[in-house]
């Protein structure tokens, strides 16, 4: 699992959802290529300085469904690893995928649990709460007693304790105009940065070379130590596509390798 690519590199404009999903994950392309259709990887936005989580300041929420509606199956079954297959995704039945192991151990750990429909959407965007979510199931669903501040998250959200969780372990920050932005798309290098916080901001030893990542962004202490650490490997081209939305399929690839090479679990 360790010479597993990002996944696959998003050029799609929109994002699918529950009921619009592409069935079947990466049809029409090689698992692990991290190449989308086009081969093209959009660059950055002119003007924008990407910040710690202040980048696309300008972005309008995703139309995603909210947490509970798009999470809501639970696993029939939970175990260690990916030895018991507690539900069967019609779109990530590839076992050749990249993603294929990290779905199923994700679900078998209660980390994710699909849509209502039966599909996971490997290809599909992810908010911020729906990542904070997901890291913090991560971390064992711990309780936390931090103020939260930003003026869109109330506490009567589904997705609060995890909120609060991640304000108290300085995992998140917000932008500067004092919104949090949950229905937001995540980024590649928004997940990058918050592993990093969420592991204590390790320094590390040696710089991979990204075509796109430099020594003067924001994201690069992250990213370099997500290189080194072995939880994202960038695409075919030698990029990383730090402003791209991470997908899901991504997503769980991430996390699988954080739990397997920073919190030495047995994956």
């Amino acid at each position: 699992s360790s010479d597993l690519a990002d996944g696959t590199l998003n050029n799609n404009s929109g994002v699918a959802g529950p009921d619009n999903m592409m069935g079947g994950g990466m049809q029409g392309q090689q698992p692990g290529t991290d190449r989308g259709s086009s081969g093209q990887r959009p660059g950055k936005q002119s003007g924008t300085q990407p910040g710690e989580e202040q980048e696309n300041a300008n972005r309008q929420p995703e139309e995603i469904p909210d947490l509970q509606n798009e999470e809501q199956q639970t696993p029939s079954q939970t175990g260690s690893g990916t030895s018991i297959v507690s539900k069967v995704f019609p779109d990530v039945a590839d076992s050749s995928a990249p993603y294929f192991t990290p779905v199923y151990w994700a679900v078998n750990e209660g980390i994710v649990k699909g849509y209502s429909n039966g599909y996971f959407g490997p290809e599909d965007s992810c908010t911020r709460a729906q990542f904070v979510v997901m890291i913090w199931r991560l971390a064992g669903r711990p309780a936390a007693s931090a103020t939260v501040d930003f003026s869109d998250v109330s506490s009567d959200l589904s997705y609060y304790n995890a909120i609060q969780w991640a304000v108290e372990q300085g995992i998140i920050k917000g932008f500067s105009d004092g919104t949090f932005r949950p229905d937001d798309t995540v980024t590649r290098e928004q997940t990058a940065i918050m592993l990093w916080r969420m592991a204590g901001k390790p320094s590390a030893s040696k710089q991979t070379s990204f075509t796109d990542v430099s020594a003067s962004d924001s994201n690069y202490a992250a990213v370099m130590w997500g290189s080194e650490a072995g939880l994202l490997k960038g695409f075919a081209d030698g990029s990383f596509g730090p402003e791209q939305d991470c997908l899901r399929q991504q997503i769980v690839i991430f996390l699988y390798r954080y739990a397997k090479n920073i919190l030495g679990e047995n994956v």
